[in-house]
């Protein structure tokens, strides 16, 4: 800087000199400094908008381009302040952004700047978003006619209609219309006639809504649940109806309404954030007892009504495993179950064999678990589904495990058990080994 000052003060001398000696004709000194009049300031993104319950796995945000943008920054807190705010991207190009570190069912309030080279704008105006707690659906045995076999069924999450494959129909094609983004599919017997019954959770109000077989398919809806609360339907109290039920992953909390108590809800504190609700009837009384899965550790905990809610437990799985419990063995009780997608390798602890575990070799990267007893024999069978190309397989117990395929679906629709659509015949019996990895 010193050198800077003084060639200034060397050039502010020579040209005053000559210009002393040339005042008569006038001064013929040229600028030597241009000054840039351009603004150094850039604007505040607009139309911030976060998406709200939409997604199982991330908050959405998208925003306006700015001019001479070259990158944008995203800034989220859990309350509208942007003095705590916290930057949450590096320098994006792009003007959106899946905010996937966000905890399922907490509201963030969001905000971005644009970044350019001379400097950062200030915040854009705020939008709150959040993602739901839980997934497409839920475990369910998806027997739609009450035949005791699972039917193929379909979700397609853009339009909330439901496709179904009827096994007592010779797999004929029926289908409705409940739900759509944001819902999550909540299938059950909730009016207890036997067969399972289309129903959808929305996380966003708390609001359920069903289809009734019983009452010729009329739709009914009820306000249990809200932000923050995945739904865990079961039949809790062993009348044969589904229940309502929400599990709070935050405080671990579970809440019933129990459809033999007038609805009246029961609760209880078991869980805590990364572990997974797998409901079932682990002990054969009727009754779907709370459960829980760790995939970090591979820890399962179940709450045994059969004996008084005491907790048991078994270390079983671990990342990458993901929970298909099931009643494999047809004993009554659910067996703790796992699939690994990478390898295609189901793992079942068989309650009816002291809990030895079996393993069967099949699915593969892309194809997900659809298990059920599709051919009514009581015991659950091995399935899965490839999105991709609407293929199923299914590996039927009362035929030693033979193969069965069908192709319904295609992408965008999702089956239900973990999720189901529209075209195709019936599983067909084949003696392929199985989806191509």
């Amino acid at each position: 800087m010193k050198t800077t000052w003084i060639n200034l003060m060397i050039s502010a001398v020579i040209i005053l000199g000559t210009g002393a000696a040339r005042a008569a004709t006038g001064w013929g000194v040229s600028p030597i400094f241009t000054l840039d009049t351009r603004s150094s300031s850039i604007s505040a993104p607009a139309g911030l908008t976060a998406s709200k319950g939409t997604f199982s796995d991330k908050v959405a945000l998208t925003w306006n381009a700015v001019t001479n943008a070259t990158g944008y920054q995203v800034w989220r807190y859990t309350a509208n302040d942007t003095t705590s705010a916290a930057q949450v991207t590096n320098s994006l190009t792009t003007t959106n952004f899946d905010d996937q570190s966000a905890s399922g069912g907490q509201t963030y309030y969001y905000w971005v700047k644009a970044v350019n080279s001379s400097g950062t704008s200030t915040f854009s105006t705020v939008d709150s978003g959040w993602r739901r707690s839980a997934g497409l659906t839920y475990y369910s045995d998806a027997d739609m006619d009450g035949d005791g076999k699972m039917d193929l069924v379909l979700y397609d999450r853009a339009t909330g209609t439901w496709y179904v494959k009827l096994s007592a129909s010779g797999y004929g094609l029926a289908s409705a219309i409940l739900g759509g983004p944001g819902y999550t599919v909540v299938p059950g017997d909730y009016d207890g006639d036997g067969k399972t019954d289309p129903a959808v959770y929305e996380e966003a109000t708390g609001t359920w809504t069903f289809m009734l077989s019983a009452s010729g398919y009329a739709t009914v809806s009820i306000s249990f649940g809200g932000p923050g609360y995945m739904p865990v339907p079961g039949d809790f109290d062993g009348d044969h109806k589904t229940d309502p039920a929400v599990y709070q992953e935050s405080s671990g909390n579970w809440y019933v309404e129990l459809s033999s108590y007038n609805y009246g809800i029961a609760t209880a504190n078991f869980g805590a954030p990364g572990y997974t609700p797998v409901q079932r009837d682990y002990d054969g009384d009727g009754k779907t007892d709370p459960a829980l899965y760790q995939e970090t550790t591979g820890n399962w905990y179940v709450m045994l009504s059969g004996m008084g809610y005491g907790i048991a437990s078994a270390n079983f799985g671990g990342s990458g495993y993901a929970p298909v419990p099931g009643d494999y063995d047809g004993d009554g009780k659910s067996d703790p179950a796992l699939y690994q997608e990478s390898s295609g390798n189901w793992y079942v602890m068989l309650s009816a064999s002291g809990y030895g575990i079996a393993t069967a070799q099949f699915g593969g990267p892309g194809y997900s678990p659809v298990p059920g007893d599709f051919d009514g024999d009581h015991k659950t069978d091995p399935g899965v589904y490839r999105e991709s190309t609407g293929d199923w397989y299914v590996m039927l117990s009362s035929y030693g495990y033979g193969m069965a395929t069908t192709q319904f679906g295609g992408p965008g629709y999702g089956p239900v058990w973990l999720n189901p659509v529209e075209c195709g015949s019936g599983l067909t019996l084949t003696d392929s080994a199985g989806p191509v990895q």
